[in-house]
């Protein structure tokens, strides 16, 4: 029933993702804050149920761009990660509700997505989007210029590597690091960039602790050992140019959760597990187990959730 309803992109897919979004969310702020029922704000709540569909629909066009650029018809193309996406929320500590880091994932989505659609024709112009949308995550997250420097680096395959193009991505950056700078030197107010957050050195034990810790790490494992081994024949029929590139992006994403230690870096593996989990449903040729695979997780997931009330 799931595999059926995921299958291609409805109304109705859409509408009991965002929901189930919308009760893990709500669920994550009042864990996050430990609010009382009476003392949460609704502004609050309202900020980010709307902040993460905003990534969500952000990463689900990031998807569909991607399987445009490898030749997919994406209106025959399994919708699944419309639904794991807030499951493994679920599963991620309460801390990722973290406006910062949200917001530096949202615009870092953005650049890749753009990023991406001008591979095949890299121009400046493109490419100082891609940095001006990059400049803002860097805003909220110092540590995102790691990811502006693997977007660099991804320049050097496509044969079309000019110091303009680096100087177009790199520049944006800088104009903003100068805007903010001389606003905070001239202003009275004093708007906060460039923060770097508190590792925290209990950060392992705590993550391997619980139901979510272990369920987590599960989907990870899952997740990634799904990219490295599905078949070069499934490969080629769900994603030709973007697979390897998003496994080097997974494994980034665990050096950077190891290098900080912090529960708020643990959003970046969304996507990355969301992927790996969705390549491995749709290259399983038998509906039962494909079945079997969403029924389990979002059960877990479920289960979880009410445990959490």
């Amino acid at each position: 029933m799931l595999t059926k309803l995921y299958g291609k992109s409805s109304y109705l897919a859409s509408l009991l993702s965002y929901t189930y979004m919308t009760i893990v969310i709500i669920l994550k702020i009042r864990e996050n804050h430990n609010y009382q029922k009476s003392e949460t704000s609704l502004i609050e709540y309202i900020g980010f149920i709307v902040l993460f569909i905003v990534m969500l629909e952000s990463y689900n066009s990031w998807i569909n761009n991607s399987a445009r650029s490898d030749g997919i018809n994406t209106t025959e193309r399994s919708i699944i990660h419309m639904i794991l996406f807030p499951i493994v929320i679920s599963f991620m500590p309460s801390e990722i509700i973290n406006l910062d880091w949200i917001l530096g994932v949202y615009f870092a989505f953005l650049a890749y997505k753009k990023y991406g659609l001008s591979l095949n024709n890299l121009k400046e112009e493109a490419l100082i989007e891609s940095g001006m949308f990059m400049s803002f995550s860097i805003m909220f997250s110092p540590y995102f210029l790691g990811y502006l420097a693997l977007i660099i680096v991804r320049i050097f395959p496509t044969g079309k590597f000019t110091f303009s193009k680096v100087l177009a991505l790199v520049l944006p950056t800088a104009i903003t690091w100068f805007l903010l700078f001389t606003f905070n030197t001239f202003s009275k107010f004093n708007l906060e960039f460039y923060k770097l957050i508190n590792q925290k050195g209990n950060f392992f034990t705590k993550i391997i602790e619980g139901f979510e810790g272990n369920f987590l790490i599960i989907l990870t494992t899952i997740s990634l050992l799904g990219m490295i081994l599905v078949s070069k024949r499934n490969l080629y029929k769900l994603e030709r140019n973007t697979h390897y590139s998003r496994i080097i992006l997974f494994i980034v994403h665990l050096f950077v959760i190891y290098f900080i230690a912090s529960p708020e870096t643990l959003i970046l593996l969304t996507s990355s597990i969301v992927y790996g989990l969705g390549l491995l449903i749709r290259s399983t040729k038998k509906i039962i187990y494909k079945e079997l695979l969403i029924l389990t997780i979002l059960l877990f997931s479920a289960c979880n959730i009410y445990l959490s009330f």
